[in-house]
């Protein structure tokens, strides 16, 4: 502890420092007749460190230019950029400069009039000095965005409907400045002051934000769409400050130039993190679609970890839209992403048991909303209700809007408060609610317009609702709801009628909380002569209680694919793949475990894997990871079976 007077004398000593440096400073005489300079500060690292705010040291080339092989790119360190050749990059205090900012964004009043007239509507800094970040002015230029967003609508936009071409076009004005400018001069370009106006940072804010989303649109175009092995752009001449490490020339292939765009990307997104430095302003919809196409490139080369991160970033932005101060445009291009991010945070979560952050509330947008387009807005007819586009979205959303938060933590092995007392009817009204979000019986309209919709949303659809089908029979089984006859599923359903009716029941917590035993017994006592049912059915009588339910989704899920050709369904990614993984998995668990009574449903399972494996070993990461799995899980499963089962290895090879 010390003691006060050594405090007294330490602060006494510190004061007389200070005010001895500031004599000196201000009465230059007084220390020697000569002013000390001050000591200049100058940043060590080097340029492609530097951009990508990593440690460096002194040395020339660096170590960490050396492991990555750039050991020849490895320049800079103490002295500008502007001397040390950096002819085609450009310092970006906030990306844009405030009177081409604006004259952009006055240029294209509609979809963006919003982020120019409010400033809570943008992330903008406050501060009077700016962060500069050199930018990258050839990597994108406007003939990639043209055909970028041309392949985002042919391929993607039935499954991601959050852009339209007006809207594209918007950003494109608002950006044009950055796209189109010039080598860089020596002068600092689009610095700004604290002295300019609130509306001119929001102007030149939401011209950064355009311009790092399409960034961000065609990184995930160029991963997720174009073959990795080929070449769009030939002759695309790039000069890098850094590369990325898949081979020392900058443009090789597609898979390299969309890793160079997500770099920029995931820079120009850090640079708008730094610069937001107010408490109390709100997201723009600019900012959830870039973390949203951030998190699509990392889905898309199987970053799980970092798809989660933008994932879980986009989300939470969402809930901090304020789409009732949005005009009807962007709140209609916003209701879109919220069901976008509700199908992908849900997906992800029962694909890796995460936790979700979105709900459905009354004040969610309804489904109905996706119908409505700009051109609806406006008063025109727009888009109805048989948009084979939206159709398909909205049937995608349909599948996992049962799939609330309950479900998610009984998937995810939370600890549940009467967890043991759940009854085998909880999980009726999910089961019903994936079955009919295809249509069926029940909506024959529905079905009809399925069947015409894209190859591509028919692919994703098929793909997605068997595998709900295949989680929930998992599900069931770890609950130990599942069942050797069918007729124990027909008394079941006549003892519980209500609960294969979703509309009649609010949620699975009102199945677990109420108690009906007189109605049950009286019930089960009507039922005692109920014939047995039927083979195992998919979407019918809750078959997914049977044991050998995986068999009839496989079976469907075979009959529904062979007609669609291969690249609508590889065009989803890695994760379709995925899911086709999980159902023929459950396929072999079935064909190991359960005795086959008949030959034929043995031999049809028997071709219907086979089926599954050869798609899922020609399909994004097939054969570089989950053939490999599928093949080891067949022989671990199939070692040891006992003869009686009426498969083993051989059969399924």
């Amino acid at each position: 502890m010390t003691s006060p007077q050594l405090e007294d004398n330490e602060s006494s000593t510190s004061n007389t420092s200070a005010r001895r440096a500031y004599n000196d400073e201000v009465n230059p005489s007084d220390a020697g007749g000569q002013r000390r300079p001050k000591r200049a500060q100058v940043s060590r690292a080097c340029q492609r460190c530097r951009r990508l705010q990593k440690a460096c040291n002194e040395y020339r080339p660096c170590q960490r230019c050396s492991r990555a092989g750039l050991a020849e790119q490895c320049i800079g360190g103490g002295m500008p950029m502007s001397v040390l050749g950096a002819t085609n990059h450009t310092l970006l205090p906030t990306i844009v400069t405030t009177g081409s900012a604006a004259a952009a964004t006055a240029a294209s009043p509609g979809l963006d009039s919003a982020a120019s007239s409010s400033p809570r509507q943008a992330f903008t800094g406050t501060s009077s000095i700016q962060h500069t970040y050199p930018r990258q002015a050839d990597l994108l230029p406007p003939h990639v965005i043209e055909y970028c967003s041309a392949r985002f609508f042919e391929r993607l936009f039935p499954t991601i409907p959050i852009l339209v071409p007006e809207y594209v076009q918007s950003l494109q004005s608002r950006s044009i400045s950055l796209i189109t400018i010039p080598a860089f001069t020596g002068s600092s370009y689009g610095t700004r002051t604290g002295k300019e106006s609130s509306s001119s940072d929001a102007a030149a804010a939401a011209a950064g934000e355009a311009y790092c989303l399409l960034f961000g649109l065609c990184a995930m175009v160029m991963l997720q769409v174009e073959d990795p092995s080929g070449l769009t752009f030939a002759n695309l001449s790039v000069t890098l400050l850094s590369s990325a490490p898949f081979s020392h020339n900058p443009v090789t292939d597609n898979r390299t130039y969309g890793w160079l765009l997500l770099e920029e990307a995931l820079a120009l997104h850090r640079h708008l993190t730094v610069t937001r430095r107010s408490s109390n302003i709100n997201p723009s919809l600019e900012n959830v679609q870039l973390s949203f196409f951030i998190y699509a490139c990392h889905a898309a080369l199987m970053h799980h970890s970092q798809a989660f991160f933008f994932l879980r970033e986009a989300t939470t932005l969402c809930l901090l839209l304020r789409r009732e101060d949005m005009p009807p445009d962007r709140a209609f291009l916003a209701d879109r992403l919220f069901w976008v991010l509700v199908v992908s945070e849900r997906s992800h979560a029962v694909r890796y048991r995460r936790p979700v952050t979105l709900q459905i509330t009354p004040s969610s947008p309804s489904l109905q909303s996706l119908f409505r387009s700009s051109a609806s807005a406006s008063g025109d007819d727009g888009r109805d209700a048989n948009d084979p586009a939206i159709v398909g979205f909205r049937c995608l959303a349909g599948l996992f809007s049962p799939l609330d938060t309950f479900f998610i933590a009984l998937h995810g092995q939370e600890e549940i408060i009467g967890f043991a007392l759940l009854p085998p009817e909880a999980l009726d009204a999910v089961e019903a609610g994936i079955d009919a979000a295809l249509g069926g019986a029940a909506d024959p309209a529905l079905s009809r317009l399925v069947h015409g919709l894209q190859d591509t949303q028919k692919a994703n659809l098929r793909v997605t609702q068997a595998w709900l089908r295949i989680i929930l029979w998992q599900l069931r089984l770890r609950l130990g709801h599942l069942t050797t006859y069918e007729r124990t599923i027909a008394v079941a359903a006549a003892v519980s009628p209500t609960a294969y009716h979703p509309h009649q029941q609010n949620s699975i917590h009102s199945i677990i909380n109420h108690d009906d035993e007189a109605s049950t017994s009286a019930a089960a006592a009507s039922v005692t002569s109920a014939p047995p049912t039927s083979v195992a059915g998919v979407g019918g009588g809750n078959s997914s209680r049977t044991y050998r339910y995986p068999l009839a989704v496989a079976r469907d899920l075979a009959l529904s694919t062979r007609d669609l050709p291969l690249a609508a369904v590889a065009v989803h990614g890695a994760g379709i793949t995925e899911k086709l993984f999980d159902v023929a998995c459950a396929v072999v668990n079935v064909l190991a475990r359960v005795p086959m009574v008949d030959v034929k449903t043995s031999a049809a399972a028997k071709a219907d894997f086979a089926y599954l494996r050869d798609l899922i070993a020609r399909l994004p990461g097939g054969t570089a990871v989950y053939a490999g799995l599928l093949e080891k899980h067949v022989r671990t499963t199939m070692s040891g079976i006992g003869v009686g089962v009426g498969v083993d290895v051989g059969d399924l090879e």
